[in-house]
């Protein structure tokens, strides 16, 4: 009876020697456990731990592009005498447009166009704020002919919006014009060289001659035909081909008659020949007769004017 007792009180203790083994080791176990989650020293996940704010930082990249800037000036397909100046409408950004730059065909021409007016040795610039435009004015005349031109807009990241691209025709110069041919008489009489104007008047066969020749292609010519106190005009244009022609009206016989041309390209350049005459002789014809003295075979018929 008394061993039954002393075995149940050893077997008793070593059972609370287990149990607080097992929840010391448990005890612990949870604290890190739960500081393995945030809770704090003194806290456990049964006594409903202090909620807290976590900030998290990230930067997200600018792939976005600036929109499209609007071309204004000079219009597509159009045609100037004098330098252009170039506009265009502001361009937008998700964080900021930091510049422009202006391709003259196909390579660009300026760079690192701000996005405030100011000036440099190159270019001025204006910016409008109520219409929101840009122009952009050339220090340097461009050379005659054809061009194209569009312009970029960028941002920070190097993000690139590109306009549409337009075409405009430069021409600076006097339109040429050339006289290959009056009635039947070969000529070269140039508006960019007076020294191919005849010193004397180029004379003619027959009334109503036709003129002839080559100059800038749609130009139109202004013919004036004086003689004396009387004139006449003529006006036609040189064809898209460059070549052109012209028939005078009948003109007086043995009468010096003065042409002067006035050319007018598409863009108002203007070229001028004066000072070309013509003259058309009356026909005549020889009546020969017998000398007076046969020892001179060389003496002349006689003229007879032929009526007109």
């Amino acid at each position: 009876m008394i061993r039954r007792k002393v075995a149940h009180l050893i077997h008793s203790a070593c059972a609370c020697t287990i149990f607080l083994a097992i929840a010391l080791s448990t005890s612990h176990g949870s604290e890190v456990f739960a500081q393995s989650l945030g809770i704090e020293p003194g806290e456990t996940a049964l006594t409903n731990p202090k909620e807290r704010s976590t900030s998290v930082t990230a930067t997200m990249p600018d792939v976005v592009a600036p929109s499209s800037p609007i071309l204004i000036a000079p219009p597509n397909n159009s045609i100037h005498r004098t330098s252009p100046k170039f506009s265009w409408m502001i361009s937008t950004d998700n964080v900021g447009v930091t510049g422009y730059s202006l391709t003259l065909n196909g390579t660009v021409l300026f760079a690192e166009i701000p996005t405030i007016g100011t000036s440099t040795p190159d270019y001025i610039l204006t910016y409008d704020p109520v219409t929101q435009f840009y122009e952009l004015s050339p220090i340097k005349n461009l050379p005659d002919g054809t061009h194209t031109w569009k312009v970029t807009a960028y941002d920070a990241r190097d993000n690139r919006g590109d306009s549409t691209t337009w075409t405009f025709t430069l021409d600076t110069l006097a339109p040429s014009f050339l006289i290959a041919q009056i009635d039947d008489q070969v000529t070269a009489i140039s508006s960019q060289d007076v020294a191919t104007i005849p010193p004397e008047p180029v004379v003619i066969a027959q009334n109503e001659p036709v003129l002839s020749g080559i100059g800038e292609a749609n130009s139109a010519v202004r013919l004036i035909i004086s003689w004396g106190d009387t004139s006449a005009e003529l006006n036609y244009t040189i064809s898209a081909s460059g070549t052109w022609q012209a028939q005078l009206p009948q003109i007086p016989r043995d009468t010096p008659v003065s042409l002067s041309f006035l050319i007018t390209d598409a863009v108002g350049n203007i070229s001028i020949l004066e000072g070309v005459q013509l003259i058309l002789p009356t026909e005549t014809i020889e009546v020969p007769f017998l000398p007076s003295d046969p020892a001179d075979p060389t003496q002349p018929g006689l003229e007879i004017p032929l009526l007109t």
